[in-house]
């Protein structure tokens, strides 16, 4: 009898699935109370200090998984873009290019674009993304210029998410 009851048991239990398999991945929702910011994110990268940073309207924001901290550019205008290389965070806004570097315990900004005929006065200026590409072909030096435009397909893509978009060819500088 024991042994019925037994064998009842264990068919029993391996008719229900085992959904310990099933376990969704840990996400934690994070509201514009909680980071001091604007409720608009546009871009997100991850630096190699494992904080997250973000592309705020009105801050670069910085999360190292404890606290928050907000960073605003000189000119106070929306970051669109963020790229993370190396120990450098780039940042893309309206006509302003450059770069975020921690220096004890604090972000410094360093901008590429200013004093420099980077952007023309009839282009909208908003730099919405930010890539990294090298060139293989030919030496450069400083002060070439380098013409870049985005492709057809990204130029769509792009469009699709932002109606308000417009997108040049830009002459970028050469700089170091």
């Amino acid at each position: 009898m024991k042994k019925i009851i037994l064998i009842t048991f264990l068919l029993f239990l391996n008719t229900f699935p085992n959904y310990s398999q099933e376990l969704l991945p840990f996400v934690e929702n994070y509201s514009k109370s909680d980071y001091k910011g604007d409720n608009q994110i546009w871009n997100i990268a991850q630096g190699n200090d494992k904080a997250l940073y973000f592309a705020n309207n009105h801050y670069l924001l910085r999360y190292d998984g404890i606290k928050w901290e907000k960073n605003t550019l000189p000119n106070k205008t929306i970051i669109r873009s963020v790229f993370v290389e190396g120990d450098k965070i780039y940042s893309g806004s309206y006509k302003e290019f450059g770069y975020w570097k921690r220096e004890k315990g604090r972000m410094i900004y360093i901008s590429i674009s200013q004093g420099k005929k980077i952007f023309n006065d009839s282009d909208n200026g908003e730099i919405w993304k930010i890539d990294n590409f090298s060139i293989t072909t030919e030496a450069l030096k400083v002060g070439d210029i380098i013409n870049s435009e985005v492709s057809v397909e990204e130029r769509k893509a792009i469009t699709l998410n932002h109606s308000a978009t417009h997108l040049l060819q830009v002459q970028i500088s050469l700089m170091h």
